[in-house]
C-alpha cells in the first residue's frame, strides 16, 4: 500500500516535495508511489503558500524506504537410514532478524547464512520471509532422500568331505547391493576373497 501523510485538525495539504532525488511522490496528495521509489531516506515537505494574510507553513517529515528482504535455500541431498540428514544454507537478505518459514515451520534467525536441518525426506522450500522492518519472498528448493539400505541375504553353513567338488551358492542382495566377501581359509581351494 503506498502511503500518504495523514493531516492533523486544521491542516490542509499544500506542494508535497521531497529531498534527496529517488522518491516518487504526488505533489498533490503526498502519496508515494513505492513501486517507482528507490530505496534510502528521503525528507518530505508540505509548503502551504502564503495566503490571506498568513505567513507561508512548512512542514517536514522523514520517510525511510527500506528494501524488502530475502531468503534463499540450497544444499540438500541423499542419507541412509541412521546417518545424519543432510544440512541446507538459508542466505537472507535485510535486516535482522528474520523469521522465515520452511514448509510450514517457523525458524526464528539472528544471523545469515542459517545452517538448517530438515525433519526428514522431502522437497523443502521458503514460503515465507520477514527481517526487522519488511515481508518479502523466498527462493530455491532443495530434495532431501532418504536411500533404501541393501541387504544381502544370509548363507547357510555348508558341510562336505575332503575331496568333493561342490558349486559356492550366489550371494543374493536387494536394493542394489553389491557384494564383497572373504574366505577365511583358502586351502579348501576357495579365493580369499
Amino acid at each position: 500500500t503506498n502511503p500518504q501523510p495523514t493531516l492533523g485538525a486544521g491542516a490542509s495539504n499544500g506542494t508535497f516535495t521531497a529531498t534527496p532525488a529517488g522518491l516518487t511522490i504526488d505533489a498533490t496528495t503526498g502519496e508515494v508511489d513505492l513501486a517507482n521509489s528507490t530505496v534510502g531516506t528521503y525528507t518530505v515537505t508540505n509548503t502551504i503558500a502564503a495566503a490571506g494574510g498568513c505567513a507561508q507553513s512548512i512542514e517536514s517529515y522523514t520517510l525511510i524506504i527500506n528494501e524488502a528482504p530475502t531468503g534463499t535455500i540450497t544444499g540438500g541431498g541423499s542419507y541412509c537410514v541412521g546417518s545424519p540428514i543432510p544440512s541446507t544454507t538459508i542466505t537472507l537478505t535485510g535486516t535482522a532478524p528474520w523469521t522465515v518459514v520452511v514448509n510450514g515451520e517457523t525458524l526464528n534467525i539472528a544471523a545469515s547464512p542459517y545452517t538448517y536441518t530438515p525433519a526428514g525426506p522431502g522437497t523443502y522450500s521458503i514460503s515465507s520471509v520477514t527481517d526487522a522492518s519488511c515481508t518479502g519472498t523466498g527462493s530455491g528448493t532443495i530434495t532431501i532422500t532418504q536411500e533404501v539400505v541393501p541387504t544381502v541375504d544370509p548363507l547357510s553353513n555348508i558341510s562336505v568331505c575332503s575331496g568333493d567338488l561342490i558349486e559356492v551358492p550366489p550371494f543374493v542382495g536387494t536394493n542394489g547391493a553389491v557384494v564383497n566377501w572373504t574366505n577365511s581359509n583358502p586351502q579348501i581351494g576357495l579365493p580369499s576373497n
